[in-house]
């Protein structure tokens, strides 16, 4: 990660960009879709600055449940072992799980 720049920054950008033959503009290394009716046209891109909060959870708090969601999982997954008729492995009893609950069957 980079280090916090030393100043405030600015809550808005704005950015002239042109719109290319597939209805892109270019800002800040992002591609954003504009209407077909402002091909070849020059647009002002606004960005906002937004304040992320808690989007990774490191407080103590948001450990403790993870920690406490794995210890289920695993909790879950030693007791369907234990209840189920095969003699799986470990993995290949999650890969049944995972495709079982998570692939979409239409």
């Amino acid at each position: 990660m980079r280090p916090r720049p030393a100043g405030r920054l600015e809550s808005l950008k704005r950015e002239r960009a042109k719109v290319d033959s597939g209805s892109l503009i270019y800002v800040d290394n992002n591609a954003y879709s504009v209407h077909s009716r402002l091909l070849g046209a020059r647009v002002e891109a606004r960005i906002v600055t937004e304040k992320i909060k808690g989007l990774v959870g490191t407080s103590e708090n948001a450990l403790r449940i993870r920690i406490w969601s794995v210890l289920i999982a695993i909790l879950l997954l030693n007791l369907l072992d234990h209840l189920s008729q095969t003699r799986w492995s470990l993995s290949n009893l999650v890969s049944m799980l995972w495709m079982n609950l998570f692939t979409d069957r239409h």
